[in-house]
């Protein structure tokens, strides 16, 4: 390892040391910020990927975790790791992995921004609709989420 790739993994294991990064965000980040050259950085994006250091697994994993804690649904948060440079299918395991029932989050989404006002008229059934559409819910989620009521 020369002097530059020792500055890279140096700068990369105190990113990591502050949250987990894809490897697309830490080449990203290296590249800007500290304008190191692509050719030295993509040897220690592999040592530190070898070492277990950085994993995209990991960092799907967690993503998913603390975005579905922030209330966002899978669309979004599948289309946020897409632009982070996670795979489809790594995303799709790490949705599998994950065990939340989005179902349930919906409704609490739901149930905090709105409280227990119920959809009695078009007008507010298109709000809730469109505020849980753009938190990342998929269809399903929300016309169940949202019609659940109606009938009460």
């Amino acid at each position: 390892m020369n002097d530059e790739q020792a500055q890279i993994h140096d700068s990369a294991i105190r990113m990591l040391s502050l949250r987990e990064h894809s490897r697309f965000e830490l080449r990203r980040k290296l590249a800007q910020k500290k304008q190191f050259a692509a050719g030295d950085i993509e040897p220690v994006l592999d040592a530190l990927q070898a070492d277990g250091l950085q994993s995209d697994h990991r960092f799907a994993e967690q993503y998913i975790r603390s975005r579905s804690n922030k209330g966002y649904g899978p669309n979004r948060i599948r289309l946020e790791l897409k632009e982070k440079g996670i795979s489809d299918d790594l995303a799709s395991i790490g949705f599998e992995q994950s065990e939340i029932d989005w179902f349930e989050l919906v409704r609490q989404v739901k149930h905090k921004k709105f409280k227990d006002k119920i959809a009695t008229d078009w007008q507010e059934k298109s709000k809730q609709i469109k505020f849980l559409d753009y938190r990342g819910f998929t269809q399903e989620q929300i016309r169940t989420c949202v019609d659940e009521n109606e009938y009460d």
